[in-house]
């Protein structure tokens, strides 16, 4: 039977002994069995470390090939010989736990080093020389991009070629009003003959629509087209599809060749335009979309030439608009009566275009007979503009209240006025 004092000293031996370092204040094993790998040595035999531990919260052997960082209790197991490690308690832990030790720089500047020699190798073998990266584009055989300037050219020669059907051109004219939405390809248009093309278009009935759309993207905002449209004779050719019957589409032309252009609504004049769209308005019948335009068109017109005849544009300005003498040709042509009529409407944004070409026309037409119908649509607005919310006014209703409103004390005033005199 052994003796106690031997029992205890195998025990004793079991325990891990350990101390803790005075300059890194890290638990390190006193006692470190020689590890059994001589794969990787140094000369003084002793395996160099090439990983860093990852340590847990539990004991966990630690390899030969791993360098143990500081902050880390560490034991030998007396059974099995092998070093085994873990994280300290948090008690324990401090801030020198977070630097690391020369040994274990040594072990990321090799790694590094390693990783870098990898990737360039890699690196290296991915790249081609431009000798082997032309070749491979002149296999491909690729063709350059046409300009869309390029492509309405094509286009303008298919619609010229005698070959072409009624069915090919229109849908060439399709292509054509896409492309002349853009401004540079319009003024290039120009110089092609294209707009003199578009214009000789309109006589034929079939394609009409499709060749006034096209014009009408061409011609939108852009000066240099509306001179050129102007010069060949684009109000006389518009005007005349207008009376054979070109509705929506030759309008809307129409109004982009006028706007801004006061040379183009002298022209407009002296051909009789203001006669030719009302015989249009007329003709609509139940068209609300041909008639909103012609009379946004006509409200627009005028308020531009008053403005630039009252304002700052300058004489010459000036002096070009105040040759439009457009309000008088309106009333003769009977749109007081038109747009009062279409005041009716149960559209609200045809009523809207309506109050706006009322308020254009107000100094040229005599609306008494409309002060009943304006009073009942202020009241209307009046009500619609709290529908939704008692206490926030509805900006678009709030709008039309105030163009009624407007031209209800107006239209009164000019005729208490008139009675006084």
């Amino acid at each position: 039977m052994k003796s106690p004092r031997f029992t205890i000293g195998l025990c004793v031996a079991w325990i891990f002994v350990s101390v803790v370092s005075a300059d890194t204040k890290a638990v390190v094993s006193v006692v470190q069995k020689e590890s059994q790998n001589h794969d990787r040595t140094d000369q003084s035999g002793d395996v160099q470390p090439t990983k860093i531990f990852k340590p847990e919260k539990h004991w966990k052997k630690v390899q030969p090939d791993e360098a143990i960082p500081k902050g880390l209790h560490v034991r030998i197991n007396m059974q099995t010989g092998e070093k085994e490690a873990k994280l300290l308690d948090e008690t324990e832990n401090s801030a020198d736990s977070r630097k690391l030790t020369p040994e274990q720089l040594k072990v990321y500047v090799k790694n590094v080093k390693n990783e870098a020699d990898k990737l360039k190798e890699t690196d290296t073998s991915q790249f081609r020389d431009m000798d082997t990266i032309r070749k491979e584009f002149e296999e491909l055989d690729l063709k350059p991009v046409k300009s869309d300037s390029h492509t309405i050219q094509e286009l303008l020669s298919m619609f010229r070629s005698e070959s072409s059907s009624s069915g090919d051109r229109m849908q060439q004219l399709k292509e054509m009003e896409y492309l002349l939405h853009q401004y540079d390809v319009a003024k290039d248009f120009v110089k092609m003959g294209g707009i003199r093309e578009l214009l000789v278009s309109l006589n034929d009935s079939h394609i009409r629509d499709n060749a006034a759309l096209a014009l009408g993207a061409a011609l939108q905002g852009n000066p240099e087209v509306q001179r050129a449209a102007l010069a060949s004779q684009g109000i006389h050719s518009l005007l005349v599809s207008l009376n054979e019957g070109c509705s929506s589409h030759c309008v809307l032309a129409l109004s982009a060749l006028l706007r801004q252009f006061p040379k183009a609504q002298t022209a407009f004049l002296s051909e009789g335009g203001p006669q030719i769209l009302s015989k249009t308005f007329r003709d609509s019948g139940s068209n609300e979309k041909t008639k909103v335009k012609i009379i946004t068109l006509l409200g627009d017109l005028l308020v531009e030439g008053h403005h630039a005849k009252s304002g700052k544009e300058g004489d010459v300005l000036r002096s070009a608009y105040s040759k439009v003498i457009l309000g008088p040709s309106v009333v003769d042509a009977g749109f007081c009566e038109l747009i009062s009529a279409s005041l009716s409407s149960r559209n609200e944004d045809v009523r809207e275009k309506v109050l706006n070409a009322l308020h254009s026309l107000i100094d040229y037409c005599k609306f008494d007979l409309l002060v009943p119908q304006l009073e009942s649509l202020r009241i209307h607005y009046k009500t619609r503009m709290f529908e939704d919310d008692p206490k926030q006014a509805d900006e678009y209703f709030e709008t039309l209240y105030k163009l009624t409103d407007d031209l209800v004390k107006h239209i009164t005033d000019e005729s208490h006025q008139h009675m006084e005199l």
